[in-house]
């Protein structure tokens, strides 16, 4: 009788810990999408500070800043928000 009481409480014991180890691997899970999304972004913030960079670079002669312009130009328009939140 007794064995069968702790048995049924072995049993329990177990499935409780199943949901929790279910658990943590669906949060392991979300918490990777996250850091994928941040890197992503870091990644964003830092091409747009290289170009901003660039921007307020005005070594050179005017032929040299006009190039530097169109090549900024371009890029522009190559540029876009690829993180979603």
């Amino acid at each position: 009788m007794l064995n069968v009481i702790f048995s049924n409480i072995f049993v329990v014991i177990c499935l409780c810990f199943q949901a929790l180890v279910t658990q943590c691997e669906a949060n392991l899970s979300e918490h990777q999408l996250y850091c994928n999304k941040i890197a992503d972004f870091t990644d964003f913030m830092m091409s747009l500070r290289n170009r901003l960079e660039m921007c307020s670079d005005t070594s050179g002669d005017d032929r040299a800043i006009e190039v530097q312009l169109d090549r900024l130009q371009v890029g522009h328009d190559t540029v876009s928000c690829t993180v979603q939140f």
